[in-house]
């Protein structure tokens, strides 16, 4: 008998609807910046490549580290303890 591939629902990521909200409003204000050119997208800090920005602290939204999604993955994997 074959079985078909089902979708499984994506868990859930353990925040709180009030972490969610303050995770959300540090992109939302670090997006606007960028797009009103106060900001400007960096570089990886490990290796120089396209980067996404990776908030260590949610209520600093403008303070932000660059990482390719690549070491952003790696850098949530070993040093922030989950992953993406």
């Amino acid at each position: 008998m074959l079985h078909a591939t089902v979708n499984k629902p994506r868990l859930g990521t353990g925040y709180s609807l009030e972490e969610k909200k303050k995770r959300a409003a540090a992109r939302s204000t670090l997006n606007n910046a960028i797009k009103l050119g106060k900001m400007t997208r960096g570089r990886c800090e490990t290796c120089s490549e396209i980067a996404e920005a990776h908030h260590d602290d949610y209520d600093r939204p403008l303070k932000v580290r660059w990482f390719c999604q690549h070491h952003h993955d790696l850098h949530h994997k070993y040093v922030v303890g989950f992953s993406l």
